[in-house]
Formats: structure tokens, C-alpha cells, sequence
């Protein structure tokens, strides 16, 4: 199935396909206004159509096709490509499968960009000594092994933005020259909370089972504040996990301290990814089902979720939409002839449901109380 992105672009290269050269194209919020999307989803639809030359803009004056037909407008966009490295540490992660996915299908369609990927050693949270293939290239994106950012990670990162633009997925970094492309956290839960609150959840288990970065400690103000605004109750898991430590085996070891000792919230909500499947493992163990007699929703990589048993409601953490937003961050910087101020680009993505969330708006006891 098409994400968003996907099916806006086909939508869009048929609309192109019809339009003669040099006819006016829609507006940003054009596109936003017909085809029901976010600015985010059009801003990376409009930057693969550019790169293949299919549309072209012009300041002031607005966005115009530059083929006739889309076999021309195909023709026309064969340029030179420029590299950009992409840098991601070395263990398997599902998340790390998925924007390796995603830099691939870019290499082999018909993008501006040509991606490198290097693996790093992940005993440093930014990687050292790419200084010289930084300088052969457009620009460096970086996913780093943690949150915990060190001094020398942050020397690290001013030395590599001194020589080209550099965006890290995932985590702001304040006071440096560095780009950040990542997810909403405060929108992610909100959007999580609010997927409950309409299935009559109205007190969640709130799981904390990554180190406290300030990704992490969003998401987890998000969850309260959402919850104060419309009266529900929430109870911190905190599984205190530092960077290091393994995070699902420490995670299963609380959860089922947690169910063991009893609870009483209907739904539990995982703010980060991999680790709560040590949540899900628990409740296996404990015979406790999902979602009968415990809700699931995490926010999270969807393809992670999806392979977890059952399958989990997801606010998608969208790595592959990151990877799109960092590489349009450098286009602009790349355009730009006077110093280009640093850029946060936070997604506002979509909830993906797979049942793993009851409703209980009409029921009169929790099937989740012990």
C-alpha cells in the first residue's frame, strides 16, 4: 500500500503529464487544499518532482511544469547527481533497515541526489574521520547511535558543519549550525492520546523504556499535558534505561514487575520503538492479551510494529519521511547564496490502526483493571 507521499506523487505526475510546458502548477497550498495533505507530505512530493525536473520555480511568481508531457519531462531530467552520505551506526535495527530502504529506492529511481551510506562504529554517538569524504560531497545526514550526546559529539558536529551542511535525523541540537529533520514529538502524543481517549481510555500506562533524551522527555510532557487538558490519568512506567543498556530485556524485567504487582490503567502507550516489544513480551508470559484485556498503541517505526504479535496502532515515527526532509533541508541550503541559518523540520504523521486498541467507551468495567 502507497503512504501518503507515494500516492500524492503518482497523482501529481499524471497532473503534469496533462499541462503543456510552462503552464502554471498549483500552489503549495493548492495541493494541500485538493488532494487533503499535509504541508510536510507536499514539500517532499514537490522536491522528487523538481529533482526530476518535471517542475520548476520561480521566485514570486510560482511553481510551472517544464515538459510538456511526462515521457518529455522524463527526457529533460537526466543531470549529474550529486552525493550526499548518509551515516548510520552499525547493529540491527528495523528502523535503520527502513531508512537504508528508503536511501536505496532514492539511488535507483530518477533523484538529483545519490546517496552514500556508511555504517559507523556506534561507540561514539556521532562518527569520526569523514571530514574528507564530507568535502567530495553535497552535504552529510547523519543517525546517531544514541541521544546522549557527549562534548566531543558536539565538536564533532560544529567541525562537520564548518564543512558542509550537515543534518542529523531525529534529535535537535541547540546552539550548533546543525540541520534537524525528526518527528513531532508533541504532535505524535497528542495524537496517540487523543486515539484513546476516543476508544474511552481514560487511564494509560505510560511506558518510558529509552534513555531520557529530549526527544523521549517531549513525547512524555506531550502525554501529560494532553492528559490534563481532558481529564484522563496517567500512570509513569519508567524503566530507567541509560544509554548502553540493553532496552527491551530491562523493559520486559519492569513490565512484568508492573503486571505482577497489578494495575489499573485500560491502555498502555510506548513513546519510543524497538524496546517496547519487551512490554509485549510480558504480557505473552503473564497470558494477558492484547488488546482484550490491555490496549497497545506505540509510537514507533510502522515496519517494527508491524511485525510485533499482534501487529500494534502505530503514530509513525516516519524514518523514511525524515530521510526526504533532510536532503530538501540541503537543497535549500545548497540554493541559498548568503549563510543559511540551521533548520528544525519536525513531521506531523499519520496513525496507522491495527486493532491492537479495544474500544470501551460503552463498558462499565475495565477489562484492564486488576
Amino acid at each position: 500500500m502507497l503512504n501518503k507521499a507515494e500516492t500524492l506523487y503518482e497523482q501529481l505526475r499524471t497532473e503534469i503529464g496533462k499541462r503543456k510546458n510552462g503552464e502554471r502548477f498549483y500552489s503549495v497550498r493548492g495541493i494541500m487544499k485538493r488532494y487533503t495533505v499535509s504541508q510536510s507530505v507536499v514539500d517532499r512530493t514537490l522536491l522528487l518532482l523538481r529533482n526530476e525536473g518535471l517542475l520548476t520555480t520561480t521566485p514570486g511568481s510560482g511553481m510551472f511544469v517544464c515538459a510538456s508531457g511526462l515521457e518529455e519531462g522524463m527526457q529533460e531530467a537526466e543531470t549529474v547527481r550529486q552525493e550526499v552520505l548518509l551515516l548510520v551506526p552499525r547493529w540491527p535495527s528495523t528502523d535503520i533497515d527502513t531508512l537504508t530502504a528508503r536511501a536505496e529506492a532514492i539511488n535507483t529511481g530518477d533523484s538529483k541526489w545519490h546517496i552514500r551510506i556508511e555504517a559507523f562504529d556506534y561507540v561514539n554517538t556521532i562518527p569520526r574521520n569523514f571530514d574528507g569524504a564530507l568535502r567530495r560531497s553535497a552535504g552529510m545526514i547523519i543517525r546517531s547511535a544514541s541521544g546522549n550526546f557527549q562534548q566531543a559529539d558536539l565538536n564533532a558536529l560544529s567541525h562537520y558543519c564548518s564543512i558542509k551542511p550537515t543534518i542529523v535525523l531525529g534529535h535537535p541540537l541547540e546552539g550548533l549550525k546543525t540541520g534537524c529533520a525528526g518527528l513531532d514529538s508533541y504532535f505524535a502524543s497528542g495524537l496517540a492520546m487523543h486515539h484513546l481517549m476516543k476508544h474511552g481510555h481514560r487511564r494509560i500506562g505510560l511506558l518510558v523504556s529509552e534513555p531520557h533524551t529530549r526527544g523521549i522527555r517531549e513525547r512524555v510532557r506531550g502525554v501529560h499535558g494532553f492528559a490534563k487538558l481532558l481529564g484522563m490519568q496517567v500512570d509513569v512506567i519508567d524503566c530507567c534505561v541509560v544509554s548502553g543498556e540493553v532496552a527491551m530485556t530491562k523493559t520486559y524485567k519492569r513490565f512484568l514487575d508492573v503486571l505482577q504487582e497489578g494495575f489499573r490503567f485500560t491502555a498502555l502507550l510506548g513513546v519510543s520503538g524497538e524496546s517496547i516489544q519487551g512490554a509485549v513480551n510480558a504480557c505473552h508470559n503473564y497470558k494477558l492479551r492484547i488488546p482484550e484485556d490491555l490496549s497497545v498503541v506505540a509510537i514507533s517505526g510502522e515496519n517494527l510494529t508491524a511485525i510485533s504479535s499482534p501487529p500494534l496502532d502505530t503514530v509513525a515515527a516516519d524514518v523514511g519521511g525524515q530521510l526526504d526532509a533532510a536532503l530538501l533541508m540541503i537543497d535549500r541550503i545548497a540554493a541559498s547564496r548568503e549563510n543559511h541559518a540551521p533548520e528544525e523540520v519536525f513531521l506531523q504523521t499519520e496513525l496507522i490502526k491495527r486493532g491492537s486498541v479495544l474500544d470501551i467507551t460503552n463498558a462499565t468495567t475495565s477489562s484492564g483493571e486488576k
